[in-house]
């Protein structure tokens, strides 16, 4: 397995995504579980895709960000967890600006993560990250906990998109609101991705699901 996996938790608006998306630019391999690894349906982790990437040696250090219903079976895979914290009107005002598409919810899911946050839900064990801070010295604070330098070295990748509607169309896929990033394989995509541009490109597989996300959202 990686010589250490890290999994970034917290509750809806805590800022996983966003936490995610930093690590990416600061040269980390992160995997977005909603994106990468969640059922569509149950919103639960696959569990041969999520352990195959948490015993992969490739990286030497991996960040998952992300929650999941039945996440205590994974976490022995893991050096430490991280907790993002909010306080309750936080977290009211970052769900309040959600389109429907982004929180299906509605009000009713407010009120129920408002009611988690009240009782401190958190993984067993979590380190608490006060996520109210910038982006910047969250992510700071979370490398800092991780025993991380700021900047890491895993390497960025050109031409994703344009690989990818290159993949999709090959496969006959249409790009739509419906498609489902976690129905693709990111070890068939980097391949893909590696036979087409002729070189070594290590973590595009994520890189190019996170790349199907972006077109669902957008379309």
């Amino acid at each position: 397995m990686a010589q250490r996996n890290y999994l970034v938790d917290g509750l809806s608006g805590t800022g996983k995504s966003s936490v995610y998306e930093e690590l990416v630019r600061r040269g980390y391999l992160a995997i977005s579980t909603d994106r990468a690894w969640s059922h569509h349906e149950t919103r639960m982790w696959d569990e041969q895709r999520a352990i195959g990437e948490l015993e992969s040696d490739e990286p030497d250090v991996l960040f998952v960000c992300g929650g999941s219903l039945g996440r205590e079976r994974f976490l022995p895979y893991f050096t430490k967890v991280f907790n993002l914290v909010i306080d309750d009107a936080t977290m009211r005002s970052r769900l309040g600006r959600r389109t429907e598409a982004d929180w299906a919810l509605g009000q009713d899911g407010v009120e129920l993560m408002l009611t988690l946050n009240q009782q401190g839900e958190k993984p067993p064990g979590a380190i608490d990250i006060d996520a109210t801070q910038p982006l910047e010295q969250v992510v700071d604070e979370v490398l800092r906990r991780a025993e991380c330098p700021a900047r890491g070295s895993w390497p960025a990748h050109d031409n994703v998109l344009p690989t990818l509607l290159k993949y999709l169309d090959a496969q006959g896929i249409e790009v739509t609101g419906r498609l489902d990033p976690s129905a693709f394989d990111p070890a068939e995509l980097r391949r893909y991705y590696e036979e087409l541009n002729g070189v070594t490109a290590r973590g595009v597989g994520y890189a190019m699901v996170d790349g199907i996300a972006f077109l669902r959202d957008t379309n």
